[in-house]
């Protein structure tokens, strides 16, 4: 059986590792999510960190839902 590079690690045997696999997508969530930080200070470099850290756990971690939440709340609406 042949795999791709990225699964190719996770097989024992002819079974997938399941924390090995797991462990990966939790590494790119996080990866994911630290980009979005970076986003979101680099947009709003005046907002405290904390503030940017709320809005997009809010908002489940989707970015364009939270840059549009703290527009909004930058202009008062």
């Amino acid at each position: 059986m042949l795999l791709p590079y990225p699964l190719a690690p996770y097989v024992v045997g002819r079974a997938f590792s399941i924390p090995g696999l797991q462990a990966e997508i939790d590494r790119a969530h996080e990866r994911q999510a630290e980009a979005a930080r970076g986003t979101l200070t680099q947009i709003f470099p005046g907002v405290d960190k904390e503030i940017l850290e709320l809005v997009l756990e809010a908002e489940g971690g989707d970015l364009g839902k939270s840059i549009e939440k703290l527009l909004e709340m930058s202009s008062g609406v």
